[in-house]
């Protein structure tokens, strides 16, 4: 992609540090993805995990393998095993597996509404 093609964003972590992030202007979403309410493949499963206010849910209390997470409503921190902070709002698409975090606290007034999606196990083949 040439620099005529791309334009610059500024994407500002909770750190404060600014990273270059570019976009393909020739590329436009028609619509949003819905993964709350939209159709899902038969081979796709989809749960969602709803946390109140100032709720914090440990690592250990919900296992996140193999699964997409999007935050549908309110925000929340990831909390790192290290003691560091990711804060993600509503849109955001992430995953957690393979991620070394602690926790995950909702930090909006209004509970955060998480959708995962993640492949279904294939059927055994009969022997």
């Amino acid at each position: 992609m040439s620099p005529t093609d791309a334009r610059r964003l500024i994407v500002r972590p909770s750190t404060g540090r600014e990273r270059a992030v570019t976009e393909c202007e020739h590329h436009h979403i028609e619509q949003q993805l819905d993964l709350r309410y939209g159709p899902v493949p038969s081979w796709v499963a989809r749960r969602e995990v709803h946390l109140a206010a100032g709720v914090t849910l440990s690592a250990e209390e919900e296992p996140w393998r193999e699964e997409l997470v999007t935050v549908e409503q309110g925000s929340i921190d990831v909390i790192g095993r290290c003691g560091r902070v990711v804060h993600v709002a509503t849109g955001a698409v992430l995953t957690l597996d393979g991620v070394p975090f602690a926790a995950v606290r909702c930090t909006s007034a209004e509970p955060a509404i998480l959708v995962a999606v993640r492949r279904r196990p294939r059927p055994s083949c009969p022997p």
